[in-house]
């Protein structure tokens, strides 16, 4: 695998990785050596509890009877940008960033474009330098905050934190500074959804085409696990209601 284990051989082969509960995962036949098996409903459980889940050297079984069953959870990657991708599927739309990783081998991250995720890092590629060498590690942090009526709500501070040579890559933008709020709007069913719309949209007019020069790596190299279909995308036009502080 080319996310950061402590091998250093190239596989030859291309990885998708998604961004999940803070981790990046991927599909494999088998766990890697050292790694404990955790089950998918416990996870989900505590996450709905908004508990930390520590899923470092942790794999699950999907049951699904495809070539790639395990679900394996890897902390970070490192590796040069090739390029940053909008790309549409029939569910909804992913961020795909393409790395040149420190194995030699192509790597993708992908998660859902309209995300909490996928804002932060917008946000942080803004002001990552080019043809670098970066270090990308997901995050998501129980957290909490009152709303205006001095209620607590708890949530995950969730992103994807970048490093260039060790020192991290900061945020570009904040509300002071140009960057739209999330907001809250109503969906087809009557039921309250954060909308990120409105800032992912303004992030990637920031980004598009920034990384468009980089080198590319071969497309002929062989697919080590299929990348998860992203979510369906809040419908923006709906009414507004309240911003969040998120």
């Amino acid at each position: 695998m080319a996310a950061n284990t402590g091998a250093t051989d190239s596989t030859g082969r291309k990885n998708i990785y998604n961004v999940s509960y803070g981790m990046l995962s991927t599909g494999a036949k088998t766990a890697p050596d050292g790694y404990e098996s955790i089950e998918l409903s416990d996870i989900k459980s505590r996450r709905l509890k908004k508990e930390n889940v520590d899923l470092r050297s942790r794999f699950y079984d999907t049951k699904n009877g495809k070539d790639y069953p395990l679900r394996v959870f890897y902390t970070d990657i490192d590796g040069i940008i090739e390029s940053v991708e909008k790309d549409k599927y029939s569910k909804g739309t992913s961020l795909k960033v393409t790395l040149h990783d420190a194995d030699g081998d192509e790597s993708i991250i992908t998660t859902d474009f309209y995300g909490k995720i996928s804002a932060d890092l917008l946000n942080r590629l803004v002001n990552a330098p080019v043809e670098k060498e970066l270090n990308f590690r997901p995050y998501s942090i129980p957290s909490d905050f009152k709303d205006d009526k001095g209620v607590t709500i708890n949530f995950y501070n969730a992103g994807v934190s970048i490093k260039n040579e060790g020192v991290k890559v900061e945020r570009a933008f904040k509300r002071d500074n140009g960057l739209p709020s999330s907001e809250q709007i109503e969906d087809a069913n009557g039921e309250m959804q954060t909308s990120r719309v409105k800032q992912v949209n303004f992030l990637w007019s920031k980004i598009e085409g920034k990384f468009s020069s980089a080198p590319q790596a071969s497309a002929d190299a062989p697919v080590n696990s299929p990348a998860q279909a992203a979510q369906p995308v809040v419908d923006a036009t709906a009414p507004k209601k309240t911003a969040l502080p998120f």
